[in-house]
Order: structure tokens, then C-alpha cells, then sequence
């Protein structure tokens, strides 16, 4: 369970719920008054100018009596109305119309804000504003030759070329384009060198050593520069402390080197736009100073979007909620999240399939593997075609149909029952019960366990502090979300030095892999997104994707760094220079699922691979339903009660309406589904009050369903009898808490982390044809491939090591999407590729002539160096041609469809037996196999399910896996024994080799990499046994494996404890 921490963030409108009720309960005659002598205020004119300058504008014409027209009168009051009415009963932060104060844990309940004007508001400039000030800067002429360039964070190379991102604005908006330029010695060279900084000057140098002239280099350079290759260090980062006093610094270094007045002149006045924010002038005169330093020294900027950005701190006399009730609040939504289905990233499942298949267990750049063209792209998805499979099949049909379909949805159908039950019986709520649970734990999909970290979002409802202490209250839950706690406080922490290191210290608790980076992913998609992407550097490393780190040089980890693999069912990326396993971490609350690049997707996904990533109620195929009930779960509200209000529902079906019609259809709408008088019109994330018998809340309505044609309406939970803070003279106010939450008893964990550093790379690492080795693809039908590996192959394989043409050689079986077998062949020293390719020849002859071969394909090699390490590589080599011949004599043993049911059997025993050579133990054995197994289940959907329907199929066969280990009488297979006598063989083949892997990595001290090299030499034994399902079959020799492994040591353990 998780539990929270000492701490939460309170968040709180500006205006009490009574003044929200005021406005709803005035009459049509003097809301016009009522709203005009809110709107007087300073505060109140401050924050509406601050969302709105045009309605601003019209306001102060309005109250000035200059805006007489009883309909622009009216519209502009509605818009009023809806600013007050946010900033009295909505509690989400959104400039000083609601605002945020740490609160800290106690014995008892305690909240009590002050007075207004002990509230601190925090003015920023505009992050939209900034970065267009900034090119502005960037683009002047006695500045730009002073500026330093590093490579766009983009880049990365791909065959001649080297790709990068380039920003182009369209309208305000930033796009981006996939640009490349022709991939140079000299180029790869600039950007090294770049890496740290560079000026024109280092740049230019650069290239002098080149055949080039001085004009060349710079217009070459100057290129580079255009085209966004390079990108200045005037840039902000989404991480600066302070972006404007970063900027300022920039400018006055450049302005002492070069005495000039005119760049002396722009930082004094950037210092007095630093000033003017934390002024006390109002803020049209903070924006009139603005705009006058910008008609000065910008007279280039177009600009014409907000200066500001602020954020409200709350002053409070009290703030302090009781620790009991927040742990039960935590304990009761860990309870219903982790029993209710989870729904995953589907783009990082998507895409763990296809590297598999394309891929295996390579080790390859990130950046080339998310490339469209020639890698897999992210969020794409491929089907794959696979032949018969007796014991696959055997699973196959019983519990689960295919990989990604294991069993029914039973959220889905204990939802729905509850949901026409509450229908049937005219009940406005849905309980969701401890004995629901217990029967969705037992039968539903597993879903991920929870994260060690999260966030919780959401609203205490109760009458007084005193109700809350009682245990009388309600949660109405808005977010549970991990992988970290701090994702929504962060944006805050520049406002209060207590929650910076509140949130720095859970962010270093949530780091508990000490074997691994966790980096922060920095990238601002939108500049003005910069509003709510900005937060402090509270980690070590960061992984910034076209835009600027904060943190130094070497602790930036550059996307073109980074190595993606798939291991045991887990995408596992490593930095290159660090040779590290990294965790990307996005601690910041921006919605990256929306239009964002793959690159950052992908990062940004991965964070929440294994563990679950978000909780809300999901009504899914009900949503759209005319009423949906309110859901809870002990104190816990899920859902409130939602109305659909349709043209087809509100009008029953006819086809004309005019305007006055819209009121007594609500009217019928509202006593049909008894809906209450005050709801909450939902806009997308947003809520806004409103009251059936307020005529300006209902013309707000009807206004929203004229455009939109359907709304969506639900109940307000929160008036004043049930909100429990307030101010000091009873006011009451709408809350909204954030409760960091972790694992209480945390415990350190690690990722395997077998990453070896490898000796200088002077290994060769690709061989194409010509070369030493000869790399073919062999496309035919599964079955027709079989009968190739055990005859033609064999036959050309002995006749090339016997006549020492070549002195290894070994194959795997692929498909991509075709099925086919490919195999490599290591030249004896003096030998010709062309004999090898003469002998391929005559040997598949006939194969190609009859039609069985379709098409072949001479390829590049390129060692798995990454996976197998330099040191190992060719060992490893060793060992694959080795096994690869014995493999081709085994399959040569098999006949008939009788040999489909054995061929497992013999690919078990296989596996035991390398397992032998490693010298583990039987509890070794247990231990490393049931991890592998694991890795399966979640690679192949619902690991409960999976292993359920595994643990059936292991009980039909336990007893011929027992006798076939333990060589009891009564195994009388003649297959069997001839395999036995292969696999002795072969052991004895072997053994120098392992004896060989195991003293270098003995001598290296790399004793763990040497562990993680056993999963891969039986991943690929394995392969080469199995013509279809290859990964289905190994998961379920390896689940034999674990259970018989495990059944020995229980019989071992009894027998001891009967000695005893």
C-alpha cells in the first residue's frame, strides 16, 4: 500500500463558495450591481486583466457607463460571471483566481486561510514572451558573434546522413520538421567538439585543418547555424532557476567582453523588467513599462501575445490535515485502484512487440530504432505470421486465445451490472463494495502493481475540521498518478523554499535503483507550455530533447546517447558514456499524450512500464448514456452522478427549435433525471458552476450547447455546508489537496544493470561481403526451412569445415515479417568468400530450382557487441557454431508429426543442460529460470492468467517432465535416448568454451554480466530448435523448468526433514 507523506499542497480559489452562492441566489435585477462591485475591486480587475485583456478592456467600459446595449451588456456580464464564479468554487491554480499553500500532517484537522491581502501573488514573464525576446537578442547583429553553439540535442546519425529536428513557426505555433544534411568526417568532428560550447570562432576552427577557405568554413558554419544544427546558449531551459536572470547573466557577460553600449543598454533594461515583476504597480502599469522596453529595443519582436505569468500563494493561519485521514485515503484508492483494471500505455506494448520481432535481444541506438524509415517509428504496430505448434496450441486453447486476449473483462461486466441494477431500481449511486473487490482479484486481468511513488488529487467534503477528525467525510478523487509524487507541486516550488525540499527529498527517496541514472526528460514542445513545464533541477541527470539542460555538461545525457534493449519482457535504455542503465523521469504535470514527437513520447511513456500508471473511473462503453450514477467506494467518491444532455435527449427527437424552446426542455430534462438545481457544466479538464434557476448560469448553458450541440453536466458535491476550510471569518472555500504518496516500507531495488565496460573498441564490429564472414538470409515456408537445416545445410556445412574453408559457423531463425533462417560462416585463414558463396550454391540448388527457396539475400553482420561484450564476443561465436551444429543434428533425429510432440522435450533438456555448465545449483537454477519465465508472462499480456493456464498445462505433462529428468523407467523413447547421447556430446564440446567465457569474465571481475549471458545463450538454443512460437515455446519450457526445479526441492527438503 502506499502511504503519504508528511506533507500535501492545498489548493484553493481566491473567493469563498458564499460569494459563488451569492451571485447564483441574486436575482436578474441586481446581479448586474452585485457583479459590477465585485468586479471594482483591485484584485479582482487585476486577475481579470490577467485572463483576459480584451474582456478587461470592455468591463471597465461597461462600469464606466460608456457600454449601454442591453446585449453586449449581458454577454459581457455572462463572461463576469464565469471568471467569479471559477474563482469561488474551483480550486485548480490558473492565475490568481485560485492559488496553493503547503500543508503539513498532524494529530487534527486544521485549515484557516488569512485575510486576502496577506496572499503573495508571483509574477513571471511569459515564457512565450521570453523566447521570442530571446531570438530577437540572438539575431542582433553585435550580439550573434559573441553567442556559443552546441549541437541541437536532436541529431543523430543514420547511414550517410545525420537527421535532427528543425522548429518552424506557423501561426504562434511551433512545428516541427525531420531535416537532414550529408554525414562528413568533419561534420561528425563539429559536433564532437560542440558538445561542451563553441563560438563562431572555435567553430571556424574546427575546419581549418580541412581543404577549405576561410569563406567556405564560415558560410559552412553560418549554414549549420540557419538551419538549426547548432543552436545558441541564450536558450532557456525548462529547468533554469530563474530563466530572466539567466538571460540577464548571458547578456552582461557578452556586454563586459565588449564594452558596447547598445548590448549594456538591453541589459539594463532586461533588469528593469526584472524589477518591474516584483514591484507592487498594477499590473497594466508592470505591462506598459514592458511594452516600452520592447518598442526600444525589440523593434524587430512581432509579438502579441501575454507578458505574465503569475501564480497565487495563499497565506494561511492554520494548514493541517490529520495524518490518520490521509493514510486511510491513500490505503482506501491503492485498495480500488489495484483491483480495478489498468489500462497501460498501448503504443509501448505496440512497440515492445515489434522490437522483439525485429530485433531480438540487439542492443541498438534509440534514436535509429524510433527512426520511421529505418527503424521501427513509435506508436506503429505490425502483424506476424507463425506455423503449427502442438504444445502451443495446447495453450492456445485454454484459458487464452492469442497474446494480447487472456480472459473476459469482468470490470467491464461487474460495471455494467451495477450500472443497469442503479437504473432499474432509480438509484443515484453505485457502490462498489469489499466482496467486489475480492471477485474482481480473483478473476479479473492482472493489472500492473502500483507504483513506489504517486500523486493523489482530489476534494474533502465535509461540514467543519471537527467532521474530517470524526472520520465524516467524503474523497472525491480527480488523479492517481505515478511514477513520481511531485508531478503537479513542482511548477510551485519556486514559491516556497519549505516545498522545494519537501519535493526534493521525496524525488531523492523515489531514486531507490542506486545501480541506475534516473535523468530528467526536458524538452518545452510549446513556449508558452514553458508556463507550466518550468520547474526547479531536483535530479542529478537530465535528458534535454530540443531545448536547453541546466545541469552541467556531464551529467546531460543527449537522446543520440542512448541504447534501447529488450530484456526479460523490459525495455532497458543505456547511456553510452556513462554505460549505465537510465530511468527517464518526467516530473512535471504536462500532457506529453498529446501531439507530441515520438522521441518524447516514448521517454515519456516509459516511465511507466511495469507499474501502474494512472487511476480515474473510466464509464467507457456507458459514458455516453443520458444519466450515469455517482460511484463510491467506501469514503472514496469515483465518480460523481453525470448527466449527457443531447439534442435527441433535450428535445426528444425534433427536429426545429427555436431559442425560447432550449429553457422548458431543460426544465423537462432536469425533472425527468431529477437532477439538482447547482451542476457542473464539464468542459473538457475544466468545471464551471452553475444554477438551473439563475437566468445568466442558464443562458451560460445555452449558450455552450448551441456551439457544441451536447453537454455534459454533473453533480456539485462541495456547497457551502460541505466545504471544511475557510478563512478567518467563516467564509467557506472549495479545496483541492494533492497528497504525495509512496511506498511506506521502501525497500532498495535494483534493475540488472549488466552492463560491462567495454575495452577500447578496436574489435570489428561489421563485416559485409567480402569480408571474413558471409551473411545469408534464406526465405522459405517454417516447415520447408526444417527440412533445409537438416539436410542441405548439414550437408554444406560439413562439406565447408571438413575442406577448412571456413572454421565456424552458426545460424538463428528470424522473421521480419517473412520467416527465414540466417546464417554466417567465419573464413578459414587463405579461404575465399566466393567458395563459400560456390558451395551455397550448389548446395541450395535444387531447393531454388523446385520453387522451395524464394528468395535468398547476402547481408551485413554486425556482432551483437553490446549484448555479448567485446571481451566475449568471439567466444561467444564459438559457442553459437557449436551449438548450431549439434542443433542440425538433432533435428535431423526427428521424423514425422510424432517428433513436434518430443522436439520440447529434448529443447528442456537442453536448456537443463546448459544450465549445468554455468555450475548452478538446483535453488540457482529455480531462482534464475522463474525470473526469465516471468519476463514472459508480461511480455505475452496478463501474467496471472498466463501463468494459470501454464500451471494446467505443467500438471498434464508433470509426470513424463519427472520422468524424463530423472531418467526413470519407463522413458523407452529411442528419440529420447539418442538426443541424451547428442547433448553429452556436445557438453563435451562445449566446456572448454564456457571455461574460456568464465576466466575472462572471472579476470574482469565481471561475475554478474557473466549470469546475464546465460539467458541469451539459451534464448538463442532455443531458437534454433523450434520452426514457429519460438518466444512461446521458451516461456513455457521455462515455467516446466521452474516447476519441476521447484517440485525437486520440496521432495528434497522432506526427505532431509525424515533423516532428521
Amino acid at each position: 500500500m502506499l502511504q503519504p507523506e508528511d506533507f500535501y499542497l492545498l489548493r484553493s480559489p481566491y473567493l469563498s463558495i458564499n460569494t459563488a452562492e451569492e451571485l447564483l441566489n441574486t436575482n436578474k435585477e441586481e446581479l448586474f450591481l452585485l457583479i459590477s462591485k465585485i468586479c471594482k475591486e483591485r484584485v479582482i480587475k487585476e486577475a481579470i486583466y490577467i485572463a483576459s485583456p480584451v474582456l478587461y478592456r470592455e468591463m471597465e467600459k461597461m462600469l464606466e457607463g460608456k457600454i449601454t446595449e442591453e446585449k453586449s451588456i449581458n454577454r459581457i456580464l455572462q463572461s463576469l460571471l464565469k471568471y467569479l464564479l471559477r474563482a469561488s468554487s474551483r480550486g485548480t491554480p490558473y492565475g490568481m483566481f485560485a492559488g496553493v499553500s503547503m500543508g503539513t500532517t498532524a494529530d487534527t484537522t486544521r485549515i484557516k486561510i488569512s485575510g486576502q491581502h496577506l496572499h503573495k501573488l508571483h509574477t513571471r514573464l511569459d515564457m512565450d514572451f521570453l523566447d521570442k525576446m530571446i531570438e530577437a537578442l540572438a539575431k542582433n547583429p553585435k550580439i550573434a558573434p559573441h553567442l556559443s553553439y552546441k549541437p541541437n540535442s536532436s541529431w543523430y546519425r543514420v547511414a550517410d546522413k545525420v537527421n535532427y529536428l528543425e522548429t518552424e513557426m506557423l501561426k504562434q505555433t511551433s512545428t516541427y520538421n525531420l531535416s537532414s544534411v550529408d554525414y562528413s568526417e568533419y561534420l561528425q568532428e563539429i559536433l564532437n567538439k560542440a558538445a561542451s560550447g563553441l563560438n563562431r570562432e572555435g567553430l571556424y576552427q574546427c575546419l581549418e585543418t580541412e581543404d577549405f577557405s576561410a569563406e567556405e568554413i564560415q558560410n559552412f558554419i553560418g549554414e549549420l547555424i540557419d538551419n538549426q544544427l547548432l543552436i545558441h546558449h541564450l536558450k532557456s531551459s525548462p529547468t533554469s532557476e530563474n530563466a530572466l536572470v539567466e538571460l540577464i547573466n548571458k547578456i552582461a557577460i557578452i556586454a563586459d567582453k565588449t564594452k558596447d553600449n547598445e548590448i549594456i543598454g538591453y541589459q539594463e533594461q532586461l533588469k528593469k523588467i526584472n524589477r518591474t515583476l516584483s514591484s507592487d504597480l498594477f499590473i497594466t502599469e508592470k505591462e506598459e513599462i514592458l511594452a516600452g522596453a520592447v518598442s526600444i529595443f525589440f523593434d524587430t519582436l512581432d509579438y502579441q501575445g501575454d507578458f505574465f505569468q503569475v501564480d497565487l500563494s495563499l497565506s494561511t493561519l492554520n494548514n493541517q490535515i490529520n495524518k490518520n485521514i490521509l493514510i486511510e485515503i491513500s490505503e482506501q484508492i491503492s485498495e480500488i485502484a489495484l483491483a480495478m483494471k489498468i489500462k497501460q500505455p498501448d503504443d509501448l506494448d505496440k512497440f515492445k512487440e515489434i522490437f522483439l520481432n525485429r530485433y531480438e535481444g540487439q542492443e541498438l541506438p534509440l534514436n535509429q530504432v524510433l527512426d520511421n524509415e529505418y527503424g521501427i517509428g513509435y506508436g506503429s504496430a505490425d502483424s506476424h505470421s507463425a506455423g503449427i505448434s502442438p504444445l502451443v496450441n495446447e495453450v492456445n486453447g485454454g484459458s487464452f486465445s492469442s497474446a494480447r486476449v487472456f480472459s473476459k473483462d469482468v470490470v467491464h461486466d461487474l460495471v455494467q451490472q451495477k450500472l443497469f441494477d442503479a437504473i432499474h431500481l432509480g438509484s443515484h449511486n453505485i457502490e462498489i463494495t469489499q466482496q467486489d473487490l475480492t471477485y474482481l482479484n480473483q478473476n479479473k486481468m492482472a493489472s500492473a502493481p502500483l507504483a513506489d511513488s504517486a500523486y493523489i488529487l482530489g476534494t474533502i467534503i465535509s461540514g467543519s475540521t471537527a467532521s474530517v477528525d470524526q472520520g465524516e467525510y467524503n474523497f472525491l478523487i480527480n488523479a492517481f498518478t505515478g511514477p513520481t509524487s511531485s508531478a503537479i507541486i513542482t511548477r510551485f516550488c519556486y514559491t516556497d523554499n519549505q516545498l522545494y525540499e519537501n519535493v526534493k527529498n521525496c524525488i531523492k527517496r523515489e531514486e531507490n535503483d542506486k545501480s541506475a541514472i534516473y535523468a530528467e526528460i526536458i524538452h518545452m514542445p510549446q513556449s508558452r507550455q514553458g508556463n507550466i513545464i518550468n520547474r526547479p533541477a531536483f535530479r542529478e541527470f537530465e535528458i534535454p530533447f530540443l531545448t536547453a539542460g541546466s545541469v552541467p555538461i556531464e551529467k546531460q545525457i543527449n537522446v543520440e546517447d542512448l541504447m534501447i534493449r529488450v530484456t526479460h519482457g523490459k525495455i532497458i535504455l543505456r547511456s553510452k558514456k556513462l554505460n549505465k542503465t537510465v530511468i527517464p523521469r518526467l516530473t512535471t504535470a504536462h500532457n506529453f499524450r498529446f501531439a507530441s514527437l515520438p522521441v518524447y513520447k516514448f521517454l515519456c511513456d516509459l516511465q511507466f512500464q511495469g507499474t501502474l500508471s494512472s487511476y480515474m473511473w473510466n464509464w467507457a462503453s456507458f459514458s455516453d448514456l443520458p444519466f450515469l450514477p455517482r460511484v463510491t467506494f467506501k469514503k472514496i467518491i469515483l465518480s460523481p452522478a453525470i448527466w449527457n444532455i443531447t439534442h435527441k435527449s433535450l428535445y426528444e427527437n425534433k427536429e426545429i427549435i427555436d431559442q425560447e424552446s432550449f429553457i422548458p426542455a431543460l426544465q423537462r430534462f432536469q425533472k425527468k433525471y431529477n437532477i439538482p438545481n447547482r451542476v457542473l457544466l464539464i468542459e473538457g479538464d475544466n468545471r464551471l458552476l452553475i444554477d438551473f434557476t439563475n437566468h445568466l448560469s442558464v443562458e451560460i448553458l445555452q449558450r455552450q450547447f448551441s456551439t457544441t450541440k451536447a453537454i455534459a453536466i454533473s453533480e456539485f458535491l462541495y456547497g457551502q455546508d460541505q466545504c471544511f476550510v475557510e478563512n478567518h471569518i467563516q467564509e467557506k472555500f472549495v479545496n483541492e489537496i494533492v497528497i504525495p504518496v509512496s511506498k511506506y516500507s521502501k525497500q532498495e531495488t535494483q534493475i540488472q544493470n549488466n552492463f560491462i565496460k567495454n575495452e577500447p573498441d578496436t574489435l570489428a564490429r561489421r563485416f559485409i561481403l567480402g569480408s571474413e564472414w558471409v551473411y545469408l538470409k534464406i526465405y522459405a515456408g517454417i516447415k520447408t526451412l526444417d527440412n533445409i537445416l537438416r539436410t542441405d545445410i548439414l550437408f554444406l556445412t560439413d562439406y565447408l569445415k571438413s575442406n577448412t574453408i571456413i572454421d565456424k559457423w552458426f545460424y538463428i531463425r528470424y522473421q521480419d515479417p517473412e520467416m527465414h533462417i540466417r546464417l554466417r560462416f567465419h573464413l578459414a585463414d587463405g579461404s575465399d568468400w566466393k567458395e563459400v558463396i560456390a558451395a551455397i550454391n550448389i548446395a541450395l540448388e535444387d531447393s531454388i530450382n523446385n520453387g522451395s527457396i524464394y528468395n535468398i539475400v547476402y547481408d551485413t553482420y554486425e556482432r551483437e557487441i553490446e549484448r555479448y561484450q567485446s571481451l566475449t564476443i568471439i567466444p561467444s561465436e564459438d559457442l553459437f557454431c557449436i551449438d548450431s551444429q549439434y542443433a542440425l543434428k538433432l533435428l535431423g533425429i526427428f521424423e514425422g508429426d510424432y517428433s513436434e510432440k518430443i522436439r520440447w522435450k529434448i529443447a528442456a533438456l537442453s536448456i537443463d543442460d546448459y544450465l549445468n555448465h554455468f555450475k548452478l545449483n538446483l535453488n540457482e537454477k529455480s531462482s534464475l529460470i522463474k525470473e526469465l519465465a516471468e519476463g514472459f508472462y508480461r511480455e505475452f499480456g496478463d501474467p496471472i492468467q498466463i501463468e494459470r493456464s501454464l500451471n494446467n498445462l505443467y500438471r498434464t505433462h508433470a509426470q513424463s517432465i519427472r520422468i524424463l529428468f530423472e531418467n526413470k523407467p519407463g522413458e523407452t523413447d529411442p528419440w529420447i535416448e539418442d538426443a541424451r547421447k547428442l547433448l553429452q556430446e556436445r557438453a563435451q564440446e562445449i566446456k572448454p568454451i564456457m571455461n574460456r567465457i568464465s576466466d575472462i569474465q572471472i579476470q574482469k571481475g565481471f561475475k554478474s554480466s557473466y549470469r546475464n549471458l546465460i539467458p541469451s545463450y539459451m534464448h538463442m538454443s532455443i531458437n534454433r530448435f523450434f520452426f514457429s512460437y519460438q518466444r512461446k515455446y521458451e516461456m513455457i519450457i521455462y515455467h516446466f523448468l521452474h516447476k519441476y526445479y521447484n517440485s525437486r526441492l520440496a521432495r528434497e527438503k522432506n526427505q532431509d526433514q525424515n533423516k532428521n
